[in-house]
């Protein structure tokens, strides 16, 4: 084997240890994600005794502060490049789920009193528009951080295995948490979520962003 073949197998071990970080990492967010989004309208109802309106309103105010992470997020790249931003993401979504995990449960007397019908707490209407913009700097940017470390023929590869990533960790979360569930209550949901969320970061600030395109300009028009 001469220095140049060597030199390629060196290269493509380099590329595919910094890619397993980030497919790890991305199982995380996207198992953590998964969990809140999937089942915090129950969380409204059961845990916090709201009507499921509450439920309603928590998706369409993350949903609502997404589309302006989703605006935001290429200028922001731009400046500080594509892991930093999805970093920042991280530790924004992994704060709130944090503060998250100590809402308490509603009293016995506030559900015989009000069943299903409390409003719901106003650090929600805080919370929820920080984790919705989190969320969408994490999802502009980590796919072409993902695709930055392949060549166009390989662009296929990277790309199956971003998807294979997502959809694992979004069919593996419903599963482990409604496990979770049965042995502990709706408290776990945050907590779950925050932990995941953590984790995501500890593995995704090993990783080295590709220097020539971690600030590359984003089209326009």
């Amino acid at each position: 084997m001469n220095q140049k073949q060597k030199g390629l197998k060196v290269s493509q071990k380099q590329f595919l240890q910094k890619t397993f970080l980030i497919l790890v990492a991305e199982m995380l967010w996207f198992m953590s994600l998964n969990a809140l989004e999937t089942f915090q309208t129950n969380y409204a109802i059961f845990h916090l005794n709201t009507s499921s309106a509450g439920g309603i309103a928590m998706t369409l105010i993350s949903g609502a502060a997404s589309v302006v992470g989703f605006i935001i997020a290429g200028p922001i790249a731009d400046k500080i490049g594509r892991k930093w931003t999805i970093f920042t993401g991280i530790c924004t979504v992994a704060l709130c789920y944090v503060i998250y995990s100590f809402f308490p449960k509603a009293s016995a007397a506030e559900i015989a009193a009000k069943p299903f019908e409390s409003s719901l707490p106003w650090l929600f209407f805080v919370l929820l528009p920080a984790i919705g913009l989190g969320s969408s700097l994490i999802h502009i940017c980590s796919f072409p951080l993902v695709t930055d470390y392949c060549t166009s023929d390989k662009l296929g590869r990277y790309t199956s295995l971003y998807y294979t990533a997502s959809m694992l960790a979004q069919s593996i979360t419903p599963i482990a948490i409604g496990l979770i569930f049965q042995a502990t209550s709706w408290q776990a949901l945050p907590i779950y979520s925050a932990v995941l969320m953590v984790a995501a970061g500890a593995v995704f600030f090993f990783v080295k962003a590709p220097h020539k395109n971690d600030k590359a300009k984003n089209v326009k028009g």
